[in-house]
């Protein structure tokens, strides 16, 4: 059981699908959902950063970010940075276009990790949510030479790391909508979560 961890929120992708439109920068009422994610992860987390290739296009406002520091575009790459900026042992990770993320699915994350876990992670509808999960520092090493050697994929990382899974059961009792793994990648997606949370349209 974890008593304190960084928090980190990915953000500065391709956005390729939002039309080029940065998705931490789109609203949910009146708040961006980097403000949103920023605030949930400020309830569990001791310190939260925004991690991102491109700080200057972040739209994160005052909050801290750091740069990535390799320079292929990847998640694994975020987690890198994320573990490289961290001032504790392990972070939580999430991608910031998920913005109805729960703090209660920290805490049991938090619950849940015993003495030499180095990723803990959700299993949800039978697979990994690696960009809602803890991190221990001690998987920088991995990830380095991953990255290093032009190898991008998180479960590359997975297979050389100690990996504890949380299922969904236990997920769906700290967040029964599963609603912290409903991601925006579209206009679609978009549409679709402004009318499942009342907020009509864009």
């Amino acid at each position: 059981m974890l008593t304190s961890v960084s928090g980190a929120i990915l953000s500065g992708g391709r956005n390729s699908r939002m039309n080029g439109q940065n998705k931490g920068c789109l609203r949910l009422g009146q708040e961006t959902f980097l403000q949103r994610l920023y605030q949930t992860l400020s309830t569990v987390c001791a310190d939260v950063r925004v991690i991102t290739r491109s700080p200057e296009d972040s739209c994160a406002g005052s909050f801290p970010v750091s740069a990535d520091i390799f320079s292929l575009r990847s998640s694994l790459t975020g987690i890198h940075a994320a573990l490289h900026s961290s001032r504790l042992d392990y972070v939580f990770i999430t991608a910031c276009d998920s913005p109805l993320l729960a703090p209660g699915l920290i805490r049991l994350l938090m619950d849940r990790t015993v003495g030499g876990d180095e990723v803990v992670v959700p299993v949800v509808n039978g697979y990994y949510e690696p960009l809602c999960a803890l991190y221990s520092k001690s998987c920088l090493p991995v990830a380095g030479r991953l990255l290093h050697s032009g190898l991008a994929k998180i479960s590359a990382m997975y297979s050389q790391v100690r990996v504890r899974t949380v299922s969904e059961a236990e997920v769906l009792t700290v967040d029964p909508g599963l609603d912290s793994f409903i991601n925006v990648n579209t206009p679609e997606d978009l549409a679709a979560l402004l009318q499942r949370t009342g907020h009509g349209r864009p």
